[in-house]
């Protein structure tokens, strides 16, 4: 890859996850234990995505079925080690990331005791749950985040471990969201200049560029003194009535001209009508009071979001205000509200903060504060937990839903018959017979005759890799890893599953 090609394929990733984001991805350090095709697909979109130390863990050596299926390796590398074969390849896409291969057991677990230290694990391919087990005791003691992933034939799972994962940027992808205008129950400075608009004595170009906030919160007030009501009584059909009375035919130099306040305030009404903090924020609220005390900063921040919230009825203010339609000059003056209070406000956490001897840099102070209404937070099941992890009987309805039931079982299947046999499953009657068996004693309500059909489908792969298969699931991973590794967007919680034949795949925890 040229300087001019990673130059724009980093500016194109700081436009999309942003400062915090790159210098994640750059920092992080992520060992996989395997090097066949799902490995190195994974590792490939890693690579492009920039991470910055990936090293690869294998002593297999690269044979005659890796020439049909990983792409990473070529016939003149038949013979030597594939984890420092694909190593090499991979290198190439990005110079910017260092990738070693290894040429070492993928069970030997020394390496999380050497430096450099990962801060992610992935391993692949249908391994013993004895060894996932230890391997997530050895992550969770270094506090390492581990993910496991498998494909069989059409059919793929993963298992993401992140421990007590935190968010500042979640799947809200507004930048400015309306419902923080606080228009229900306007601030004083807001109320004041919500007050400062005369909309009977005014000119007709001022009644035009009269705010959707001012116009919303005018036509409650009068809306609910007409009918005789509280505000909180009033339907969103009332307000737009009174709204509607409250326009007025705005001519200037001899000119119609649209009262664009008004508009918005008709068309935003939905997000103007009620106080709400948002559910995922409420979420990470609760999951606080449930873990307790965790000496990390960005719990730091929740608990002292909380004891705000619980003195003053609202979040702290982020301090934004979206385009609004309006004169530039209003608009300059609402924006410079919404500044001052997101200031004022957080400047009570951060008083709280050092009453309790708590510092937080200012780096991860201003992204939190930026961010209140859309953090999020995932406290992770252990790999072994979410491996052995049952279908819920909430999935029973939908065709599509109990098949993906069928595929979480006979994944767990085919790790217990490598645990019980000592070798993979393969296309004989005896070995579909004890997987069906496997799977029937995890005691779900499962159609016997589709759970018969779907071993069929694995065992006809004999534990192989469709590599069109192993490409899609493995970036599907790769995105989960980058948002953790980025603490942005909403990674899967916990197990993601994948039927090719019937184009579906669903997350569960």
């Amino acid at each position: 890859m040229s300087q001019i090609d990673q130059d724009e394929r980093n500016s194109r990733q700081l436009i999309l996850w942003g400062p915090h984001g790159q210098v994640a991805v750059t920092n992080s350090r992520i060992f996989v234990l395997g090097s066949d095709c799902v490995a190195t697909e994974f590792l490939k979109n890693i690579v492009l995505h920039g991470f910055g130390y990936v090293t690869v863990i294998d002593d297999a050596i690269v044979s005659d079925d890796d020439l049909r299926t990983n792409f990473f390796v070529d016939a003149e590398h038949k013979g030597k080690s594939r984890a420092e074969t694909v190593a090499e390849l991979l290198q190439e896409l990005n110079l910017d990331s260092r990738v070693t291969g290894l040429n070492r057991s993928p069970f030997d677990l020394s390496f999380i005791s050497e430096d450099p230290k990962p801060n992610f694990v992935v391993t692949c391919g249908n391994l013993k749950p004895s060894f996932l087990e230890e391997l997530s005791k050895v992550c969770r003691a270094n506090k390492v985040h581990q993910a496991h992933i498998q494909t069989v034939g059409f059919f793929g799972s993963f298992y993401i471990d992140a421990g007590l994962h935190e968010i500042y940027e979640g799947s809200n992808t507004a930048k400015y969201p309306l419902e923080e205008l606080r228009v229900p129950n306007p601030f004083p400075e807001l109320l004041e200049f919500i007050n400062s608009f005369d909309f009977e004595n005014c000119s007709d170009k001022e009644h035009s560029h009269i705010p959707s906030v001012a116009v919303f919160y005018k036509a409650r007030e009068a809306a609910a003194k007409e009918l005789g009501v509280t505000v909180d009584k009033l339907s969103s059909d009332q307000i737009l009535s009174q709204i509607k009375k409250m326009r007025r035919v705005c001519i200037v130099n001899n000119e119609l001209i649209a009262e664009i306040g008004f508009s918005e305030a008709e068309e935003k009404i939905y997000n103007y009508m009620y106080p709400r903090v948002p559910s995922a924020t409420r979420e990470v609220f609760s999951l606080s009071d449930k873990i307790g005390e965790v000496d990390e900063p960005f719990w730091h921040l929740v608990r002292a979001t909380q004891r705000f919230y619980n003195t003053n009825k609202v979040l702290p203010h982020y301090g934004g205000c979206p385009d609004l339609d309006t004169s530039t000059e209003n608009f300059i003056k609402i924006k410079k509200i919404y500044e001052e209070k997101g200031e004022k406000d957080w400047q009570q956490v951060r008083n709280d903060l050092n009453e309790k001897g708590v510092t937080i840099d200012d780096s991860t102070f201003k992204r939190f504060s930026q961010n209140v209404w859309r953090i999020g937070a995932v406290n992770y099941q252990t790999i072994p937990e979410l491996i052995e992890l049952k279908p819920s009987p909430m999935f029973e309805n939908d065709p599509k839903d109990k098949n993906i039931s069928i595929i979480q079982c006979i994944f767990i299947a085919f790790r217990k018959f490598f645990e019980k046999n000592g070798r993979q499953p393969q296309n004989t009657q005896e070995d579909r017979d004890s997987l069906f068996a496997e799977v029937k004693e995890l005691g779900v309500s499962l159609d016997d005759e589709q759970v018969k059909k779907y071993i069929q489908e694995f065992s006809r792969a004999k534990n192989n890799l469709i590599p069109s298969v192993a490409a899609t699931f493995a970036a599907i991973l790769a995105e989960e890893v980058t948002k953790i590794a980025i603490k942005q967007a909403c990674p899967v919680k916990g197990v993601f599953l994948y039927d090719s034949m019937a184009n579906y795949a669903q997350a569960r925890w």
